[in-house]
């Protein structure tokens, strides 16, 4: 998949976690739908990342760059969160299991995971995007036309001094 398709992958799966992460403000029906995507469009990101995460993951006990070890930590306790926060929000779902004919089993431990991992994840989220930033820089400005060193779209005027602006009265 090209870089564009990655990167409109992994917007998605930004904006979706950012709403799915506010029940509150999308509502609960909204949220559990919501995470139901996000679920299926984070698959589709581990499997276009299949190959480097079989690869981490055989290096993990051989000498790897302290970036990649710190990128492959992240990455296993956001996958880890989510797992748990999928989870436990299934067991606790009040639309979207009872819309596929099952009944939820909620109780305030699943509640207490639930709210644990999202947190726990929304922490891993945020390094894993720290970590990641300058592919996110360089393939959103690829995106959108941008050069590295795109300048603001404000004209900037030469100015000339002349006899007059130097106070030269002739």
């Amino acid at each position: 998949m090209s870089r564009k398709g990655r990167w409109l992958i992994d917007v998605v799966i930004l904006v979706a976690w950012l709403l799915a992460d506010n029940p509150d403000a999308t509502g609960i029906s909204l949220h559990e739908w919501l995470s139901v995507g996000l679920a299926l469009v984070a698959c589709v990101h581990v499997a276009l990342n299949w190959t480097w995460i079989v690869h981490a993951t055989r290096s993990v006990l051989k000498k790897l760059r302290s970036a990649t070890r710190l990128n492959f930590i992240v990455d296993v306790v956001l996958f880890v969160a989510f797992v748990a926060v999928m989870q436990s929000g299934l067991v606790i779902s009040q639309v979207v299991l009872p819309a596929l004919g099952f009944k939820a089993a909620p109780g305030e431990f699943w509640t207490e995971i639930h709210s644990a991992s999202a947190q726990l994840g929304i922490a891993a989220l945020a390094a894993h995007f720290g970590l990641h930033w300058r592919w996110i820089a360089s393939t959103t400005r690829s995106v959108f036309g941008m050069s590295k060193h795109a300048q603001t779209p404000v004209s900037v005027a030469t100015v000339t001094p002349t006899d007059e602006s130097r106070g030269d009265a002739r």
